[in-house]
């Protein structure tokens, strides 16, 4: 079963020192603990930049390492991050929800119009060009944790928006400014894209309501408008596609496909798959490969002949 972490929230709760204004946080880690088996999901995008250290963050379509003055956006659903082999890793974490990064975007308009190009599918991770300026911008805010007093929550709130006018107005974020605009143009979720990037991990229907930006109520009435089937069935099935593809590609065991297709436990995956293809998958393997070698000895024997 995949062990998921609510990383907004743990953020909230940790005894790590950070400034908050109302869901924009700052939150400074001396350790950011997990591994490829534990999920991390944030219903806010976040900005890591790593101020000690390496770290690496890692999704099912692959990884990035971040080091020692690096920094990366991770866009809202579910990433991992991996252990470290080194010691004395230290992380700063900006949440910016996509509500805030609307209301910027808006006011940016107004300062320096651009041509938008509707909603932008950026991949999970995006690295974050570290120029001199976001340098000094994000030593600016190391400064605040070197101190006993906090900062004003307004003042907070005027950081992270120095922040994406930073990345707005410069030329060296290109595809994460791109993803801002987006925003801008675009208020409501997609929820097809999220949840074709996150399906694979055991998030409860709240979740992934979350994660779009909806109540349940809503986000069960727009899903149905978009599949034409309730949440819970689209997620068995695509699950089940995956584990089926996982199934004839490799020869992980049956334990590992269910973990990585998102299923609970290695027996639900069992009792789903069997009902879906009428065999349990270790079978359904074992008489597709015996078909595949079948078809090949067949193919040998007519160039014989």
């Amino acid at each position: 079963m995949h062990k998921i972490v609510n990383l907004y929230e743990q953020s909230i709760q940790s005894d790590y020192r950070q400034f908050q204004y109302d869901k924009l946080l700052f939150v400074e880690y001396n350790c950011l603990t997990g591994n490829d088996r534990t999920a991390m999901v944030s219903h806010h995008n976040y900005i890591a930049y790593v101020v000690q250290g390496e770290k690496q963050w890692l999704t099912t379509g692959g990884g990035l390492l971040v080091k020692e003055g690096e920094a990366l956006f991770i866009k809202k659903g579910v990433s991992y991050v991996a252990d470290s082999v080194k010691q004395g890793v230290c992380i700063l974490l900006f949440f910016i929800p996509d509500s805030f990064i609307h209301e910027v975007v808006t006011e940016f308009r107004d300062i320096y119009p651009v041509r938008l190009h509707g909603a932008s599918e950026a991949p999970a991770f995006i690295q974050v060009n570290v120029d001199v300026v976001l340098s000094q911008y994000f030593n600016s805010v190391l400064s605040y944790f070197l101190v006993l007093s906090s900062p004003s929550p307004h003042l907070v709130k005027l950081k992270f928006k120095e922040l994406l006018f930073q990345i707005l107005l410069g030329e060296n974020n290109k595809m994460l400014r791109e993803y801002f605009l987006s925003l801008g143009v675009n208020k409501q979720t997609d929820i097809r894209h999220v949840m074709m990037e996150n399906y694979m991990i055991s998030l409860s229907l709240a979740d992934y309501a979350k994660i779009c930006n909806r109540s349940l109520t809503s986000f069960k009435r727009d899903f149905h408008k978009i599949f034409n089937i309730s949440p819970g069935k689209w997620i068995i099935n695509e699950r089940l596609k995956y584990a089926r593809m996982l199934l004839l590609a490799g020869n992980d065991p049956v334990t590992d496909i269910a973990f990585n297709s998102g299923f609970d436990t290695t027996s639900h995956f069992i009792r789903c798959f069997k009902k879906e293809f009428g065999i349990p998958p270790h079978q359904f393997r074992s008489r597709t490969n015996k078909e595949i070698m079948t078809g090949v000895n067949h193919q040998l024997d007519l160039k014989v002949s």
